[in-house]
């Protein structure tokens, strides 16, 4: 399923997501935009606005259809099927990525990792073996993997994203602190960690309007 929506609508879709398949676990069969709005701090009216945007449709006196929508949105975020992961870059937060339980939830798993530091290679994290980032290539000519996942300096990354291009890979989830520059078609997600923190200051330094 192959549908362009505007960017924050596309940030909320795994918010309704994850809201939705907890109404479901626990036997909701019909949600209300209210209902919603309250459960994820939106509006009533911006949830209908999105739903309406990527095509849900409610039930005249009931509301939406929870086990409907969840499967619906799981088709758009292409979270219907499993992806396998490698963590590329063992530090500390590439440790903490590979023995992160609610993975094991979810339909992304990570089958390999690597580095470049021979004290870390051949050693196991959690169900992972670390392998050589020289064995890069020949590893992924016989093994499918969907999502890179960058987890080293920034003075590396780059060049590494182009190698795993090279490879095939065209998702990246990025943790180095620099924005990949990849052809087009590629998709990219950068996570800067210190962004967020300084998005947090500012929510505490501006109390007032939230």
């Amino acid at each position: 399923m192959s549908v362009c929506f505007p960017d924050p609508v596309v940030r909320r879709l795994p918010m309704y997501y994850r809201y939705l398949k907890r109404l479901e676990n626990e036997g909701t069969a019909f949600v209300t935009s209210t209902a919603l709005a309250e459960m994820t701090g939106l509006t009533a009216s911006q949830v209908r606005q999105d739903v309406n945007t990527f095509g849900g449709a409610g039930r005249q006196g009931s509301g939406y259809p929870v086990s409907e929508m969840r499967e619906y949105i799981g088709k758009l975020l292409g979270i219907d099927k499993q992806q396998t992961m490698a963590i590329i870059g063992m530090g500390n937060l590439g440790r903490a990525i590979a023995g992160y339980e609610p993975f094991s939830q979810t339909s992304f798993t990570a089958i390999a990792a690597f580095d470049a530091d021979p004290q870390k290679i051949g050693r196991r994290v959690g169900n992972l073996v670390v392998w050589s980032v020289e064995e890069l290539e020949s590893f992924l000519e016989h093994t499918h993997v969907d999502i890179a996942v960058l987890t080293l300096p920034a003075a590396h990354a780059q060049e590494m994203s182009r190698r795993l291009y090279d490879c095939g890979i065209r998702g990246f989830w990025n943790f180095a602190p620099v924005d990949l520059q990849l052809p087009r078609g590629t998709a990219v997600v950068n996570v800067h960690l210190d962004a967020s923190l300084e998005q947090l200051s500012y929510r505490l330094a501006n109390p007032g309007i939230w």
